[in-house]
């Protein structure tokens, strides 16, 4: 990934042969499990207080 451009909220890349498909299903796996609707349900709550 040594030409990804790496931004605030994103990575991007020339093209679909920097990330490899097994990376991204790595990623896309260990993201899934992350409950975001809980985050920012908590996050919420947190800001009426």
């Amino acid at each position: 990934m040594t030409k990804a451009n790496f931004q605030k909220g994103c990575v991007n890349f020339l093209d679909e042969n920097e990330l490899p498909l097994s990376i991204l299903t790595s990623l896309l796996a260990e993201c899934s499990k992350v409950d975001l609707q809980a985050i920012r349900e908590e996050y919420l709550k947190s800001k009426k207080k």
